[in-house]
């Protein structure tokens, strides 16, 4: 276990570059706006398309970076969500309803994929 842990820091250091992560917090703060705006101009097809694009950050991260930044940005991005959701005052409660539910699905992606993405590469290298 010690060793996958290693390899957790491993590939977020040998991975981690400025114009990656300054991806990701473009593509977060780009999703929140288009999020927040279709949450205030009332159009129900737009809110829930783009929620799910807060899933395109999470994968991101977790191709690039692995477990460690993929759950912080899956974090981030279920706050984002979370913050849009309440923030705004014309929403159908269904529709939140919805979306809250949804909200966790951000973070157990986050981790389970960044996870298993980190223990194939750790178990591909160690057989290798």
């Amino acid at each position: 276990m010690k060793k996958l842990i290693e390899f957790h820091l491993f590939e977020l250091k040998q991975n981690l570059t400025v114009s990656k992560f300054f991806t990701i917090a473009i593509l977060i703060v780009f999703i929140f706006s288009i999020h927040f705006l279709s949450l205030n101009g009332n159009n129900e097809l737009w809110t829930a398309i783009s929620m799910r694009f807060y899933y395109i950050p999470i994968l991101y991260a977790v191709i690039f970076f692995g477990f460690i930044t993929s759950t912080g940005v899956s974090i981030i991005a279920a706050i984002a969500h979370l913050f849009t959701m309440f923030s705004s005052e014309h929403h159908v409660h269904t529709v939140m309803l919805e979306h809250l539910v949804e909200t966790p699905f951000l973070v157990i992606l986050g981790v389970t994929a960044g996870f298993l993405r980190d223990f194939l590469l750790f178990n591909h290298i160690g057989t290798s």
